[in-house]
């Protein structure tokens, strides 16, 4: 019997459902019906344990393994030992609102001070004060703690011991999501569009999502804690797939740059976008980044520069005897995307690791100590301008304010309004009105869903309860997706359906509900705007100025790289620092569209935000050609020019950051066209010095490139100055 049940385990520890939100919803859902069957004759406990079980697996946070089982154990070890004072806190009325409103102070003071993160302690919180509407005794207390430490063995034993995620297995579908994602980029390269603005949105969001995909595949080499080993192991495999797909995206990036350049043009779409040659050339080289095939040899990739050299040579043949019918720029970004894909293939046959892919070590005294020397440094931050502080008292106040009402009232099932305040605060108003408008429409419909389900089908039909363990893991799959209102749907259809299970005689639960979410979203949001409101919208120009104090960063390292031998290129954490000033930056907009009433009220910041994308999206190509190539070669002789385009083009973000930041108009903007021309017109006389013009166009392709984006970073910076100067003007 024993060898049996351990072989079922081993054959499920082994089965992957291929999609990482339903592996992880199907794990919650397990954990939540295997307490549902131990608990089966007490329903609320039951009910208490399958809330339990759920929040226990949305509390695995961190960046390793080791800190998701971390926070998850210390989540629900915490609720089990503090069951039994939470129950004797709530014997007295007094002591349980004072109780819930320096818990409350704490805990989301120490969220906006960074030092924990915020869903274990919210879960903390809305745990404890579920307990305190039920638990009075000691004994009860032992039992809630008894059914916590129950539901955090079932969670850590299905999602770490019996399930646990297969690094090769995530690997591997990583890699898939980030080859259907270059497909789908370089459909959006190639597809036809009605201008080039229109083509700038659409490819720019397709390459964001390639972008996403490798973020995605090195925060999970960092999860696993991969070591590359020596050899051809299937690790080092991987990481290869990972690096190549990476370069075949610079040069999707070049390719959609080229074409950019030659917008309008028959020629680059009859010899680029639809030859067939280049089209299978792209596809094969996608194709070969399959984890199931062997490491290509040096002889695949011989093959493939053979055909892209004939391609070459018969394009340049075709230019030299037409160079007078057709316009010069639409053959340099021809025979240009020829060099770079000819250089594609040369950087993928040479992949070497650059970057080690350690993991951080683990310890829990590391832990705790870390925690207790960010406690400290946040508390020396006690003052009431901080805004944490802010945030811990009106968090106090709306929690403390609304448990004195359920307490001294009594209104019929009045925790839930304490609940729905923890489960609603935010850091600020913008997020607090998204959240609120979510909660109140998925409730709504929820709740009137449960009722005319509840009509046809009462509690102990079969369809009743097929229906409600149907929407427990529809609730779980909802939330591991992140999509709250279907979630909130789910989950009121939940509670309503258990509650009536409960109290078959309840009729007044469905418009409780409603009230309850609609009356709490109304004092969250009240509150969080007379009680020293974190808005959003004034903290909008400063994000546009911060992400623009990065990219002229990054910009100018790229610069100094060139110009110096001691300057370093920017190391992959700054890069990284910008892509999360962007997703912030995403972040304060979308708070932001929540605090005003119309959108027009913000479109110039909203435009500056797509020049601020455009403008990452030229940095990144200048970076990649810099960082492939040897420009010193062809920008001999061009040192003072380009120090003099780039201490100009510094003074431009200058200005631009000042304007935003102290909401100015924009002053002393240098003219960087001419700076352009003069390094242009510079470097063509180098660039054709000794040569032919047939010959020129083969060269320094790679140097063509490099000064080309130099112009889109003009007009890109130019299109902010234009926005504004029309918010300054109320246009």
């Amino acid at each position: 019997m024993k060898n049996k049940l351990q072989q079922a385990i081993h054959q499920f520890s082994g089965f992957d459902p291929g999609h990482l939100a339903l592996k992880r919803s199907i794990k919650t859902f397990f954990a939540i019906l295997i307490s549902l069957i131990i608990l089966y004759d007490n329903p609320r406990m039951a009910m208490l344990a399958a809330i339990s079980a759920l929040l226990l697996s949305r509390s695995q946070s961190g960046f390793t393994i080791q800190d998701r089982r971390f926070s998850m154990l210390t989540t629900g070890i915490l609720m089990a030992v503090l069951s039994i004072p939470v129950s004797l806190i709530s014997q007295n009325e007094i002591s349980a609102i004072l109780f819930l409103i320096i818990a409350s102070f704490l805990a989301f003071f120490l969220i906006g001070s960074r030092v924990v993160p915020d869903f274990p302690v919210v879960v903390l919180l809305a745990m404890s004060v579920v307990e305190m509407a039920f638990s009075h005794t000691v004994e009860s207390g032992a039992a809630y703690g008894a059914v916590f430490l129950l539901t955090t063995t079932l969670v850590y034993l299905i999602h770490f011991v019996i399930w646990p995620t297969r690094p090769r297995k995530r690997l591997r579908l990583q890699i898939g999501f980030m080859k259907d994602s270059l497909e789908n980029y370089f459909k959006s390269i190639t597809a036809g569009y009605n201008s080039l603005e229109e083509g700038i949105g659409f490819t720019h969001q397709k390459s964001d999502d390639i972008r996403k995909g490798i973020g995605d595949f090195r925060r999970l080499w960092h999860l696993f804690g991969i070591v590359i080993p020596d050899g051809k192991g299937v690790e080092r495999r991987f990481f290869d797939i990972y690096s190549g797909l990476g370069k075949i995206h610079e040069f999707m990036l070049l390719m959609w740059q080229f074409r950019a350049s030659a917008w309008d043009s028959a020629l680059y779409h009859k010899l680029i976008l639809e030859e067939p040659r280049i089209i299978s050339i792209i596809d094969e080289l996608i194709k070969l980044h399959d984890p199931d095939l062997i490491s290509p040899g040096d002889r695949t990739f011989l093959k493939i520069q053979r055909e892209i050299d004939n391609i070459g040579k018969e394009y340049l043949t075709s230019y030299i005897a037409n160079e007078k019918q057709i316009a010069r720029r639409e053959w340099v970004a021809v025979i240009n995307t020829i060099k770079a894909l000819e250089t594609l293939v040369e950087d993928l046959n040479r992949i070497e690791i650059t970057e080690p892919h350690l993991s951080s070590t683990f310890s829990v005294t590391s832990k705790v100590s870390s925690f207790l020397t960010d406690f400290r440094a946040a508390f020396i931050k006690l003052k009431f301008s901080n805004p944490a502080v802010k945030l811990g008292i009106r968090s106090a106040l709306i929690i403390g304010s609304t448990e004195a009402y359920s307490i001294f009232f009594e209104p019929d099932y009045g925790y839930w309004l304490v609940l729905f305040a923890v489960l609603l605060i935010r850091p600020n108003l913008g997020i607090s009105i998204k959240a609120g408008k979510q909660r109140l429409l998925g409730t709504v419909a929820g709740a009137l869903l449960a009722m005319g389900f509840v009509m046809v089908f009462p509690a102990g039909n079969p369809v009743f309860y097929t229906m409600m363990l149907l929407s427990v893991f529809l609730m779980i799959w909802f939330a591991n997706l992140d999509q709250i209102v279907p979630m909130v749907v789910a989950l009121t259809f939940m509670i309503i359906c258990l509650f009536y299970l409960i109290n078959p005689d309840e009729s007044n639960l469905v418009w409780l509900r409603i009230f309850y979410t609609t009356a709490i979203v109304l004092l969250v949001i009240v509150l969080s705007f007379l009680l020293w409101p974190e808005k959003a919208r004034k903290r909008f120009a400063g994000a546009l100025a911060g992400a623009l104090i990065l990219e002229k960063d990054y910009f100018m390292s790229i610069i100094g790289v060139l110009i110096s031998n001691h300057q370093k290129a920017l190391s992959i954490g700054a890069r990284q620092q910008i892509r999360n000033a962007i997703q912030q930056l995403n972040d304060v907009i979308e708070a932001t569209k929540n605090e005003v009433w119309q959108q027009n009220v913000i479109i110039h910041g909203l435009n500056i935000r797509q020049y601020i994308l455009r403008l990452l999206n030229t940095i990144q190509v200048l970076d990649s050609v810099s960082g492939k190539h040897n420009l010193k070669i062809g920008f001999e002789g061009l040192n003072d020019e380009l120090k003099a385009f780039a201490d100009n083009t510094s003074l431009a973000f200058d200005a631009l950051i000042f304007a935003l930041e102290n909401q100015t108009n924009v002053k002393n903007f240098p003219a960087l066209d001419g700076d352009f021309e003069q390094l242009r017109n510079h470097f063509r006389e180098v660039k054709y010095k000794g040569k032919t013009e047939n010959e020129s166009i083969v060269q320094f392709w790679n140097n063509s490139t490099f000064i080309w984006n130099l112009k889109p970073l003009i007009l890109e910076l130019g299109g902010i100055r234009y926005e504004i100067e029309l918010k300054m003007k109320g246009d």
